[in-house]
């Protein structure tokens, strides 16, 4: 297997990328619909009442915008422990099951932390509403995406739109799961991988204007830097398929590419001000190095509350050296996310660590 495309740039090139904004004209306009829509809707994290075939060991769901329930699965703290707050976490194109996911975060549960691991629309789990079209990655992120934002109504049938909304739906959920539990608080943190990453950058964009989230950790964030990613000959995973998805439309491939902008990851980290961790990698092309490069750097967080653990590989297996590192960013993960303690007192002992490779 050969080794993922540098994209003509080196280590210290890639890390210290930047994207050029290409703020498309109903960039405004959409995204005050939307937050409308959203914020209106009242969600409530409640038991699973009808069980979706393809994830049956989600044990509770969500109702998000569009009647659409979203599968997810909660790990509660022990009964009668101090319940600190919670993490929702969110998945990547190629998730494994609910359950299985779960595995990873029941540390956290044992320090009082609530964790909510949860399936945004399409994927398994949270298939119920939205028919069996989206049977695999490469066919959800492209649902829509042909579809150019309305120039009446604002609204925007990209799948993007919904499945950030999820993540809202779900951290709001949350919040209010807490003050019913008694929690000593309400702090929420969100936690995103890939795909998720992504989600998490635009859901956290969007709460800012009326929530303080606690942190944020993501892992190689993708959905961002698309006018750069688009002109790469080198491209693989969910870019892969939204450029093929344009290309099949190239009469519309103007309106994809505003699309593409009102949602792009590296614009939307610029409303970001919380404690952040990301992973970023030197080497990747299913998620562009240099493209998750942009969304880091364009965070609006202070130096001091950012921090970036950088591994030699993203989506690509670089052999033993390179799986021990990943295996030390999931150590510093899960303690940055321990709400017990701050940030800092979270990723002081990670500090020598964040960037050897």
């Amino acid at each position: 297997m050969n080794e993922p495309d540098d994209y003509g740039l080196s280590p210290v090139q890639t890390l210290c990328h930047v994207f050029q904004e290409h703020r498309a004209a109903g960039h405004g306009a959409f995204w005050s619909t939307w937050y409308e829509e959203v914020f209106a809707h009242r969600p409530v994290l409640e038991l699973r009442k009808e069980p979706d075939p393809s994830d049956l060991s989600a044990t509770h769901e969500i109702q998000s915008i569009g009647h659409v329930r979203f599968g997810c699965r909660l790990i509660e703290p022990e009964q009668g422990a101090t319940i600190v707050g919670a993490v929702v976490v969110v998945h990547g194109a190629n998730p494994d099951t609910l359950e299985d996911e779960c595995l990873e975060y029941g540390e956290l549960a044992r320090k009082g932390v609530a964790v909510l691991v949860i399936r945004v629309r399409g994927f398994a789990g949270s298939k119920l509403d939205v028919g069996k079209a989206l049977s695999c990655a490469e066919q959800w992120i492209c649902h829509g995406l042909e579809t150019p934002i309305h120039p009446r109504t604002h609204r925007c049938n990209w799948i993007i739109s919904g499945a950030v909304a999820d993540i809202v739906c779900a951290y709001r959920a949350m919040q209010r799961w807490l003050e019913e539990s008694r929690s000593s608080s309400t702090a929420v943190a969100l936690s995103g991988t890939s795909l998720g990453g992504g989600l998490c950058m635009l859901a956290a964009s969007q709460l800012a204007d009326s929530y303080t989230l606690d942190r944020l950790a993501i892992e190689l964030p993708s959905l961002g830097d698309w006018w750069w990613r688009l002109d790469q000959p080198v491209c693989d995973g969910l870019g892969r398929c939204v450029k093929e998805t344009i290309g099949m439309h190239p009469t519309g491939e103007e309106q994809s590419r505003e699309v593409l902008s009102v949602f792009d990851t590296a614009a939307h980290a610029r409303r970001v001000s919380c404690p952040v961790l990301c992973r970023l990698a030197i080497l990747d092309d299913v998620v562009p190095a240099p493209s998750a490069a942009a969304v880091y750097n364009a965070l609006d967080t202070s130096p001091g509350l950012k921090w970036r653990f950088v591994t030699p590989y993203g989506h690509f297996d670089g052999g033993l050296a390179a799986a021990r590192r990943v295996a030390l960013w999931k150590k510093a993960r899960l303690n940055f996310l321990d709400l017990n303690q701050s940030p800092q007192e979270a990723m002081q002992r990670w500090e020598p660590e964040l960037g050897r490779i």
